[in-house]
């Protein structure tokens, strides 16, 4: 797994992984965690709280919290 850490105030962020991007009836799904947490959440998705699915590939994700946009891998893990 991958980490990334971007710039933000470690008191208000967010530990977000991509577990994996699955295909349902036509419609991807992503599975992932947030602080121990999983979520299977669609595009246009809101989920713990605020975070929001924006695009999903079969290989990744782009997500948005707040006014950050996080873009990751399945596998990814990323500290915002």
């Amino acid at each position: 797994m991958t980490t990334i850490t971007t710039g933000g105030d470690s008191s208000d962020g967010i530990r977000l992984v991509l577990l994996k991007v699955r295909d349902e009836a036509g419609s991807l799904l992503s599975v992932v965690e947030v602080y121990g947490k999983t979520y299977t959440v669609g595009v246009r998705k809101t989920f713990a709280d605020s975070l929001k699915v924006v695009s999903l590939t079969e290989t990744g994700g782009v997500f948005t919290f707040g006014s950050s946009v996080l873009t990751l891998a399945v596998g990814q893990d990323i500290l915002n």
